[in-house]
């Protein structure tokens, strides 16, 4: 009796008395046998797995019982070819393996692999998976994606760039299996720029795209391309451009078929592929969602979570996110989304909108409505035809408050009623179109208003949703300054930043921004006179309370100079000549008292007046 040995097999003969007359009933009930068997041994693999035990039944021995069941007579004959087809499921099952995407900043990315920012890093272990090592191409969806491992990084995870997770569709889980091939060279494609604000020198466009173009980038239809202008900016000897980057968009790519007839991309070089510019394509630009710190020193897969902070500052996410999602519903068919965001001057207000617009994937467009005033119907009709031309786009209104003037001023009415006219000429399509998956197309507008009264009255009507933005509390100011103070790479301790809470109450964001930067320049002046502290280096700003100090009694000055405040002379004693006995009788009838205060609380007092008498007269 072998039924307590773990690798025993039971004969043919227990299970099959005659193969030769077996009827369909018996052989139906040979193979659901076998399947439990598979099934009893799949569920005790894994109770073993999970205890950390080796399983008794071999899948060897499951596979040789497999076949003596299916094939009494010949069961060496049927043994390979399951052995085979198992271990072509197992190699197929293998070869796939799914990742959670996330992008990162394109600096920070560049400081883990830099020269490869089209690339996805993953960790060590899943090229295991994969039974591939080193830079390797892989297939995703219908395209090839360049895959380099780094040291720490976890299994289930990808890191890529804004832009290409835009080319790979999006945040969400991709499947990686090999491609077994790598992408061929490109004998033409074509490029469309995307609309800019700023007009930039088309010698300085070019001589940014070859530098991008000078290594081998991996293009496909549709795929978005981001182009550095630093470099080219500095050698340039044309006029400066604010823009540190330009968006292309790949039109058409052409090159050598794929043996399998998959659309894969191709490579495109500078000097070896002929590249066509087309003319611009209205599309949303990759979605920004995250900020680097500054100066992002030892970056490493495992740490650089810590160098990432939130594109919005902290504090105004809510109205972000409301503000995005009023753009968005605004999107549906015969909808307008004209948005009144209300604020202080300093508020935040600003960042709002730029934020929204990264994140929606827009142009900005900001517009002072203060210079539409005087020949108001050409300048609205010149504002609206660039909207146009820079779709989709995001207009920003600031200071809309000045067309809604009173009665008695022609010039405010005159740019109300072209304003309004404007609105009512856009046709669906015509200008800032949102496009949808179903190609329907809305206006998109964010207005905001300066710290004066909004009025009721016909302007106000005009818009479908208000967004108002306070005055911070504490709390919100202490997550302001946490946030000001990292993008700014300085730190403060615990003791210190309560007390720049307490001593900005009232501020605004701007406001705090101000402080936090006259506290950096102040830190960073006395660094450059004293010399580095000894001990660690740190890439870090450790800013003292005498920094705070300094910051706070410069914005006060300040402010005080803004709205005419009284300034105290800085004039001491000696600088007055003579008058020996008068400074004296100042020095004991004035200045004791203030600086002694106790002692005329405790009910000294002077007898007489005439020495007060003397100094009334001589003052």
């Amino acid at each position: 009796d072998n039924t307590d040995d773990p690798g025993y097999v039971p004969s043919t003969d227990c299970c099959l008395s005659n193969a030769d007359n077996t009827d369909y009933p018996g052989y139906m009930f040979s193979l659901l046998t076998v399947a439990s068997l598979i099934a009893t041994h799949i569920m005790l693999m894994l109770q073993c797995r999970m205890s950390g035990k080796e399983s008794p039944l071999s899948l060897l021995t499951l596979l040789r019982f497999t076949s003596q069941i299916l094939a009494p007579r010949f069961p060496h004959a049927l043994f390979p070819f399951l052995s085979a087809v198992y271990l072509m499921y197992a190699r197929r099952r293998r070869s796939k393996v799914s990742v959670d995407l996330q992008d990162i900043p394109r600096e920070l990315f560049e400081q883990l692999v830099p020269g490869h920012p089209d690339c996805l890093l993953v960790g060590c272990n899943l090229l295991e998976h994969l039974r591939v090592s080193g830079q390797v191409w892989v297939q995703v969806a219908d395209r090839l994606v360049q895959v380099i491992p780094v040291a720490g990084l976890p299994e289930g995870l990808a890191l890529t760039t804004p832009t290409s997770m835009s080319n790979l569709g999006g945040p969400g889980p991709l499947l990686l299996s090999p491609a077994g091939v790598e992408p061929q060279l490109a004998s033409q494609v074509t490029l469309s720029l995307c609309p800019l604000v700023e007009e930039v020198s088309p010698v300085l466009l070019d001589a940014a795209l070859e530098s991008y173009l000078c290594t081998p980038r991996y293009m496909c239809s549709g795929d978005w391309i981001e182009v550095d202008l630093t470099p080219a900016n500095y050698r340039s000897t044309g006029p400066h451009c604010s823009l540190s980057r330009v968006f292309y968009r790949v039109v058409e790519v052409i090159g050598p078929s794929h043996p399998d007839n998959v659309t894969r991309g191709h490579c495109v070089v500078w000097g070896l592929t002929n590249i066509l510019q087309g003319p611009a394509d209205p599309h949303y630009l990759p979605s920004v969602n995250t900020r680097t710190r500054p100066r992002p020193f030892s970056v490493t897969a495992t740490n650089y979570k810590q160098f990432l902070l939130s594109e919005c500052p902290a504090g105004l996410e809510g109205h972000l996110r409301e503000l995005v999602e009023c753009v968005r519903v605004g999107r549906a068919p015969g909808v307008r989304p004209l948005v009144l965001v209300r604020g202080q001057q300093g508020s935040g207000v600003k960042e709002v909108v730029r934020c929204a617009a990264n994140i929606l994937g827009v142009t900005l467009l900001s517009v002072d409505c203060r210079d539409m005033l005087g020949q108001a119907e050409s300048k609205w009709r010149a504002v609206f035809g660039r909207a146009d031309r820079l779709r989709p786009c995001l207009l920003q209104l600031r200071n809309i408050e000045v067309l809604n003037g009173t009665k008695d001023s022609r010039e405010e009415t005159r740019a109300f009623a072209a304003f309004t006219q404007q609105l009512d000429n856009i046709p669906e399509g015509s200008t800032c179109p949102v496009q949808v998956r179903r190609g329907d197309v809305t206006t998109a507008q964010a207005d905001e208003i300066g710290p004066r009264l909004f009025q009721v009255g016909a302007l106000s009507r005009l818009f479908l949703h208000t967004i108002t933005v306070p005055s911070p509390d504490a709390v919100t100011r202490t997550s302001m300054l946490d946030w000001l103070l990292a993008i700014s790479g300085a730190e403060a301790g615990l003791e210190l930043v309560t007390q720049m809470v307490t001593c900005s109450a009232g501020f605004l964001y701007a406001d705090l921004a101000s402080l936090v930067s006259h506290a950096v320049r102040n830190r960073l002046k006395h660094m450059k006179n004293v010399g580095p502290s000894s001990g660690e280096p740190s890439h870090l700003i450790e800013l003292q309370s005498e920094d705070v100090h300094f910051a706070r009694d410069l914005m006060q000055a300040k402010y005080s100079d803004v709205m005419g405040g009284p300034k105290i002379p800085s004039v001491v004693w000696d600088d007055v000549g003579g008058l020996g006995a008068l400074r004296a009788e100042i020095t004991r009838t004035v200045m004791l008292p203030l600086m002694h205060p106790k002692l005329l609380a405790s009910g000294l007092r002077r007898a007489g007046n005439t020495h007060m008498t003397n100094i009334t007269s001589y003052l």
